[in-house]
């Protein structure tokens, strides 16, 4: 198996929300109500992580 990175740029100013239940982090951005235009965003879904796999999301 080979394993893949996907480095995002840091934030500058903004919100991380980390260690979202797998699988959710698009419930959590409807949630949220963002505007469809003029927010940059980055989603991970399906992360590694030590206590199984977790979502990520960058506003």
């Amino acid at each position: 198996m080979t394993k893949h990175e996907l480095k995002v740029k840091p934030i500058e100013n903004g919100t991380v929300i980390d260690h979202i239940q797998a699988n959710k982090a698009l419930q959590v951005l409807k949630i949220l109500g963002l505007p469809k235009e003029g927010i940059n965003v980055a989603l991970a879904m399906n992360v590694p992580s030590k206590l199984g796999f977790k979502d990520i999301v960058k506003i």
